[in-house]
């Protein structure tokens, strides 16, 4: 483990969500990232956008931070499925090697039929065996 992923294992985040992801597989990672850089996504654009009242910004930021902290987590958890984790001066900056597992992953589950998407679901609720489904 290269010294950036270990300082990225370091940040301070909240116990449960770290609990989680020390325990998840590589399709609960990639949907922890995906809903979580989504949403940083849309707050951060709502907030430039004025949808969202300037008095709210401040927490919004603190939240921000803290999820990001997590991304950056979930993604030092990438090491385990043998993807070469994307930092460089301890910030995430997406390599081809990511995007390329990343955009395999997103398109196998848009993919999925709704059908396959509940039992996908059922099973990583009960952590019963996933591993039949990968791209």
């Amino acid at each position: 483990m290269n010294d950036i992923v270990k300082k990225a294992r370091e940040i301070p985040i909240r116990e449960a969500v770290k609990k989680d992801l020390d325990n998840d597989c590589e399709i609960d990672i990639f949907l922890y990232i995906d809903a979580i850089g989504g949403f940083i996504w849309r707050l951060n654009h709502d907030m430039a956008d004025g949808r969202i009242d300037e008095s709210e910004h401040a927490a919004l930021n603190k939240d921000i931070k803290t999820m990001t902290n997590e991304m950056i987590y979930a993604v030092s958890q990438l090491t385990r499925c043998g993807i070469d984790v994307p930092f460089q001066n301890e910030k995430f900056a997406g390599s081809d090697e990511y995007w390329t597992w990343y955009n395999k992953w997103k398109k196998y589950i848009k993919d999925l039929s709704e059908e396959t998407w509940k039992d996908l679901q059922h099973k990583l609720e009960a952590k019963e065996d996933v591993s039949s489904f990968h791209p």
